[in-house]
């Protein structure tokens, strides 16, 4: 195999095997579904940062969600589903 076919067949497996998070994230920006949990945000970022907020914990739990489903996903496994059976 030539080194430039095996170089094009190399990135292409790569950018194959790219989580679907890391594209998201490059259009979207934030996965947070509330700006106190999104990357540089924190407690001055809430309106209610005096009073513990109620549903932190579920936001929290969102997040957490929507990151594992993204990471468990890759443009491979996307590529596989789009192609009838």
């Amino acid at each position: 195999m030539a080194f430039a076919s095996w170089c094009g067949s190399a990135a292409a497996l790569a950018a194959a095997r790219w989580l679907s998070t890391s594209i998201v994230r490059s259009l979207e920006g934030s996965l947070a579904p509330v700006s106190c949990l999104a990357e540089g945000g924190g407690p001055g970022e809430c309106t209610h940062a005096d009073t513990p907020c109620s549903a932190h914990a579920f936001w929290e739990r969102l997040q957490g969600t929507i990151t594992s489903t993204l990471e468990s996903v890759s443009v491979e496994d996307l590529m596989k589903e789009a192609q009838p059976a």
